[in-house]
């Protein structure tokens, strides 16, 4: 008996006596499933959400955006990265990319919602960040920083090294900064806090004893807003350095770019085990209040194994949920003509899955909601050319701009 069968019998003769058989119950119970997956998937502008509540924890982080800095981690590939926010589908000027990836504008928006000055967020050390930062005696290393496997990493400094930028790099103007580095209890080797200079002065005094603890921070507050030289070294011993965040304001919203081209979950811990893999992650998650989870186009064109692409993602979300915070997985823009025998579909639903019942602080949405297909997509000039997967600035900007409406909500609560 097919649904709509027993339906009707049941419209023309309500009172029948006739048992409901066990094929109408199945029938039943699958129609009640795909309403109650239809119902959760809340429409909050142009996106569908899975699982909404799961976003409750930033919604509430976002209650103290006047206090302090609420900050988000959005980590991802060249779409995240900004890579075709020039207007060309595989360049990478990356002062362009710095001014209009959709996260960028996301924070922009952020603070100029709630006034508070905007600057550039999170800066890695290694070239494949480009922040402008120079090295001199640092050792690069894998296991320290995110994407160490993928060119990215941090470094280590014994004495006589240094990391420095400028007052010309990439960090901009700033009035505060973070300088992240790895203790004790993250399995690295009698590490040290590093000393931080800043146009000449020592901001800090590190002390002869080893770093306690696991992720931490140097928190240099009451700059100039401008730009400024910074200078990373150490008194003695060794420091594991991977980035620094800089901020104007000592409250509103940083919004980290944690992204590298062609990245898939795979590269998120790459080849690292047990305490590096740990810290890689970690490393890309910071303190944030939200994580933005924004990667699956490249593991669809790798083909990397659907239930390899899930663990991935659920050793990630694991960590950020129990510092805390919350996750937003984000099912990218679709490729003008998708190949391969895992379809991108079947990523998305995956990603999906992962939303709500034992992950109830993660969340889903799926950009394709209002790019449609590649086609449309590029006719529309959210493409900047046919066949790619890189949003335009005008792709850029809409996805900041539903990206904006959603984490703008006054709750999460269903």
């Amino acid at each position: 008996m097919s649904y709509n069968k027993f339906h009707d019998d049941w419209k023309n003769d309500p009172d029948s006596s006739t048992p409901i058989t066990a094929e109408a119950i199945e029938h039943i119970e699958d129609g009640v499933q795909r309403a109650h997956v239809a119902i959760d998937r809340a429409s909050i502008g142009s996106l569908r959400v899975t699982n909404l509540e799961g976003l409750q924890r930033w919604a509430d982080a976002r209650g103290n955006a006047l206090i302090r800095p609420v900050s988000i981690s959005a980590l991802g590939d060249s779409i995240t990265w900004g890579v075709g926010s020039d207007d060309t589908a595989n360049t990478t000027d990356e002062d362009v990319m710095r001014q209009r990836s959709w996260c960028v504008q996301l924070r922009k928006r952020l603070n100029l919602t709630w006034g508070a000055q905007d600057a550039n967020g999170w800066m890695g050390l290694r070239p494949a960040f480009a922040s402008g930062a120079l090295t001199s005696g640092a050792t690069a290393s894998a296991s320290i920083g995110p994407y160490g496997s993928f060119s990215g990493g941090g470094v280590s400094i014994t004495p006589g090294g240094t990391v420095s930028w400028p007052t010309s790099s990439k960090l901009g103007a700033f009035t505060e900064i973070d300088v992240w580095y790895w203790g004790s209890d993250a399995a690295v080797t009698t590490p040290r806090e590093p000393l931080v200079t800043i146009d000449g002065t020592a901001r800090n005094s590190p002390t002869a004893d080893s770093a306690t603890g696991s992720l931490r921070k140097v928190t240099v507050t009451g700059l100039a807003d401008t730009a400024h030289e910074v200078v990373l070294s150490t008194a003695g011993g060794t420091c594991y350095l991977f980035g620094v965040t800089v901020r104007r304001s000592p409250s509103g919203f940083v919004v980290n770019r944690v992204a590298k081209s062609g990245a898939t979950t795979n590269d998120i811990c790459g080849t690292q085990t047990g305490a590096a893999r740990t810290r890689n992650i970690d490393a890309a998650l910071l303190d944030s209040d939200l994580l933005i989870l924004a990667l699956g186009t490249n593991d669809q064109g790798s083909q990397v194994a659907l239930d390899k692409y899930k663990a991935n993602l659920q050793e990630v979300i694991d960590r950020q949920v129990a510092r805390g915070g919350c996750v937003l997985l984000i099912g990218e823009p679709p490729r003008a003509v998708p190949t391969g025998e895992i379809t991108e579909n079947q990523y998305r639903d995956a990603m999906r899955s992962l939303a709500g019942g034992s992950n109830p602080h993660v969340a889903y949405t799926d950009w394709r909601d209002f790019f449609g297909d590649g086609a449309e997509a590029f006719h529309r000039g959210l493409f900047p050319t046919y066949n790619t997967v890189h949003p335009s600035a005008k792709g850029h900007g809409v996805i900041a701009n539903a990206m904006y409406e959603l984490l703008t909500l006054p709750s999460c609560r269903a």
